[in-house]
């Protein structure tokens, strides 16, 4: 209930006729809470976020040059954005700690919003990684499809990085997306360095098979169209 993201999805929920749920897990938890009611329907229907990553993949290859423009080789991708770690000097602190220390063995590529920026410099954290300005979709798009391993707060980009067969490090304690963790492919760090560092070295080697279809193998856009229109 902290999270605005989830305030707004149990109203939106309570006021609406259809209910399409990316996953199994959404369905199972809507039970919980006493769904379906009255004439509402609940369909599993897949993420749209993959029908989106699908889509854009090819467009972003043809249109985005930053792989090129930062020389880009070998590389993890880092985002960190969620309040609870930008807000908390402590947090913040630590996962700065843990990063720099990752960042000597393979170059962090930190996308860094300029409140968080200015976060950093205010309270005299210590950076040792590749702070770049924040990216379009594009951009973004290629720096995952080109990363080694993906470490981020993001709901979203933890989806992300499993469309495009790569591994996560979630920098918090829990996430939505728990069929990630339960298959191997998102290991939850929360900020303290040291779970830090002990999660990026269990997932930075590690082998998955990405062929499980978690989120609706990028159909889910159609599954939708079709069901309101029947």
């Amino acid at each position: 209930m902290q999270m605005p993201e989830e305030v707004n999805r149990i109203l939106t929920d309570r006021v609406s006729n259809y209910l399409f749920c990316p996953t199994d897990a959404a369905i199972e938890n809507l039970s919980k809470e006493g769904y379906p009611f009255g004439n509402m329907k609940v369909v599993l229907s897949g993420d749209v976020m993959q029908d989106a990553a699908m889509y854009y993949a090819g467009k972003s290859a043809l249109h985005s040059t930053i792989i090129k423009d930062l020389n880009l080789g070998k590389f993890i991708l880092c985002t960190l954005h969620r309040a609870e770690n930008t807000d908390d000097e402590g947090r913040l602190s630590s996962i700065m700690n843990a990063l720099s220390q990752i960042n000597n063995e393979i170059p962090v590529m930190l996308p860094l919003h300029p409140r968080t920026k200015k976060i950093i410099a205010e309270r005299g954290i210590k950076t040792d990684v590749h702070i770049i300005n924040p990216v379009g979709y594009f951009d973004m798009l290629e720096l995952i499809k080109h990363s080694s391993l993906v470490m981020t707060d993001s709901g979203g980009l933890q989806k992300e990085a499993y469309f495009f067969k790569k591994h996560c490090v979630t920098l918090r304690e829990e996430t939505e997306w728990i069929e990630l963790v339960k298959g191997g492919f998102n290991q939850l760090a929360g900020a303290a360095a040291n779970s830090i560092l002990e999660a990026y070295h269990l997932m930075k080697d590690k082998v998955s098979d990405f062929t499980v279809e978690l989120y609706g193998g990028g159909h889910a856009a159609h599954r939708i169209a079709k069901e309101i229109i029947s």
